[in-house]
């Protein structure tokens, strides 16, 4: 662009008037005995000729009679011999010029400023050439990626007058917490139910794998971060944005210990306590999906799964409207020793893979370290990340090991913590 503008330039430059130091709009240009060029209006108002007596003149006949006027710069006699080489260049000149405004202009009045749902960052975005383009429904299973669906009527989409409420129907669908209603224009919650009973069996509530398994995102579990992460990448966004989630290297039937810390562990939601990274092994492949198992440079073929922890108060619900905010600051200190505000607190533990499969359990033991006389044990399948992991929704569903607090009190050591013994069958 900048050596086009550059040789544009110095054309018209040449192609300047003698006279009014202008370039010329467009042809006839006149010429002196030196070369000099005059444009046809200043050429008019010197010579005695009208204008139609000067636009009639012919180039191939060669007129070189004389005006009564001389050239600006040599003081020579301007001809009446046009300049056909300067009249072509201006002639090209103006083309160019008329064509870009044209395009620019066409391209203002195509450009539409709608609300897409398609745009991440803003509510606002544009669209081209797409008039009569049908708009798909908003999606409840992309969470929190577009939160402005399409409203224009002129692409074929119309949001239903009353939004949905925004409890969860169905406590196997992960539906977004949003704050506000607004958010729900154009949120359709027998649509949501209806693609995702596509990729749940007709009997169970977790997912099938008998038929071609999901390649949907999973929500990251780690409370605030909220990302859709990609099936192949989960193990590389633990390693790069939670450092602070260790991996294990473990195997099918082998105990390993993890060291759990009460205090750390948060009321209402998981906490991820460690992922365990379990090798492809030629016995258990024939019985887990193929989509389990994924290639990451620290783990290859390795079938991930996150150790969630949270704790929870069966007396005082931290969500009910009654509890102040001085009983909210209390249970988030999460000291069990000094608690008279709190009643029973129960620690639950569960075990979260990528998609729930009846061929893979896990047994969760706690055992006193001191006398080994008390000991919680619980053997269960593996939950589905892609299911709600909120913590009263993973207590009623029992798939989970529950520690109460007089069992808690005992088992926690001179360290402040426990031993965690996780096994996956």
């Amino acid at each position: 662009m900048a050596v086009k503008y550059l040789i544009e330039t110095e054309i018209r430059k040449l192609l300047q008037c003698s006279r009014c130091k202008k370039s010329a709009t467009g042809p006839p240009v006149h010429i002196c005995k030196m070369g000099h060029l005059e444009c046809y209006t200043c050429f008019a108002k010197l010579s005695e000729t009208s204008v139609d007596e000067i636009e009639a003149s012919t180039d191939s006949e060669g007129d070189t009679d004389s005006s009564n006027h001389s050239c600006a710069i040599c003081k020579e006699e301007v001809l009446r011999t046009r300049n056909l080489l300067a009249e072509a260049l201006l002639v090209q000149l103006e083309v160019a010029k008329t064509l870009s405004q044209r395009s620019r202009q066409c391209a203002t009045e195509q450009r539409t400023c709608t609300n897409c749902c398609y745009n991440i960052y803003s509510p606002q975005c544009l669209r081209y050439d797409a008039p009569n383009v049908a708009m798909a429904a908003y999606e409840a299973q992309t969470y929190q990626r577009y939160q402005y669906p399409c409203d224009m009527q002129q692409y074929g989409y119309q949001p239903p007058l009353d939004p949905y409420p925004l409890e969860c129907s169905n406590q196997n669908l992960f539906y977004p917490d949003y704050d506000g209603a607004s958010h729900y224009n154009g949120y359709r919650r027998d649509l949501a139910e209806a693609r995702s009973r596509s990729n749940f069996g007709p009997q169970s509530s977790v997912l099938s794998l008998a038929g071609e398994p999901s390649k949907r995102p999973i929500r990251c579990p780690t409370h605030l971060c909220g990302r859709n992460i990609a099936v192949t990448a989960l193990t590389s966004h633990f390693s790069f944005d939670h450092p602070d989630v260790p991996p294990v290297n473990v195997d099918f039937d082998v105990s390993s210990h993890l060291f759990v810390v009460p205090d750390v562990i948060p009321f209402n939601y998981g906490r991820c306590v460690a992922m365990l990274l379990i090798p492809n092994r030629l016995e258990p492949i024939n019985s887990v999906s193929q989509s389990n198992f994924i290639n990451s440079p620290k783990g290859k073929n390795c079938l991930p799964l996150v150790v969630m922890a949270s704790r929870l108060d069966c007396v005082t619900n931290p969500q009910n409207a009654n509890t102040t905010e001085e009983n909210r600051a209390e249970m988030n200190q999460g000291d069990f020793r000094i608690r008279e505000n709190m009643k029973s607190p129960l620690l639950v533990i569960w075990l979260a893979g990528i998609e729930a499969n009846t061929s893979i359990f896990t047994t969760l033991q706690v055992t006193e370290k001191q006398t080994n006389i008390r000991s919680v044990v619980y053997t269960g399948p593996v939950t589905s990340l892609r299911s709600c992991q909120n913590t009263t929704k993973v207590f009623e569903q029992g798939d989970c090991l529950v520690i109460h607090s007089g069992m808690l009190e005992n088992i926690i050591g001179d360290r402040g913590g426990f031993d965690l013994h996780v096994v996956v069958h």
